[in-house]
């Protein structure tokens, strides 16, 4: 059993699409911006939304997830519609990265272990008229960097190097052979 302990649709979709055996359970511990370093910043946010919650789950693998964009300046989600028009300018015509990080405790064993996933984004240069056309759709919302690869935002990108599901937030051939070599559990077997 995993317990995804994340509130994103997209990562409760991409891992509910692998295993049913899967619960979700969303942690309330506000992601911090209190570091520079985008990997630290993305893995400390992972630890403490872990550590929010273990003490409520007697059983199972607990996986803890965060994301942010970082271009020079760590991006998180936006507050508000200016917020992510400011940051999709920024984006606009550039690489930036995009680091997704996990957690993840075997509640049985004790076992932890954890990792950082980065990829490079490559953004279309946009005109003022296509940032506005994609603040319309309302998908910046809750989405690190005011953009989601898996919808509208993937007509903004050029290109990317790296694992694209990282972008969505969920790394899933690092997750999977992570689960695979240091805690037995192959997310490939069929489950009930």
């Amino acid at each position: 059993m995993i317990v995804l302990i994340s509130a994103s649709p997209r990562r409760r979709e991409l891992l509910s699409s692998l295993t049913k055996n899967v619960i979700f359970d969303a942690s309330s511990v506000a992601e911090p911006m209190d570091e520079k370093d985008p990997k630290s910043l993305v893995l400390k946010s992972a630890r403490l939304k872990l550590e929010d919650r273990k003490d409520y789950h007697t059983k199972g693998i607990l996986l803890a997830c965060d994301t942010l964009v970082s271009t020079g300046e760590v991006l998180g989600k936006p507050k508000d519609k200016e917020d992510a028009r400011r940051m999709l300018s920024n984006l606009s015509g550039t690489w930036h990265e995009v680091h997704s990080s996990f957690v993840l405790l075997d509640k049985e064993t004790g076992h932890y272990a954890e990792d950082v996933v980065t990829t490079k984004v490559h953004f279309s240069s946009l005109s003022e008229e296509q940032i506005e056309n994609y603040l319309a759709t309302g998908e910046y919302t809750d989405k690190a960097g005011a953009y989601g690869i898996q919808g509208y935002g993937g007509l903004l990108i050029e290109g990317i190097e790296g694992d694209y599901f990282n972008v969505m937030g969920l790394p899933l051939n690092r997750l999977y052979h992570l689960l695979l070599e240091e805690f037995n559990y192959d997310l490939m077997k069929p489950s009930v």
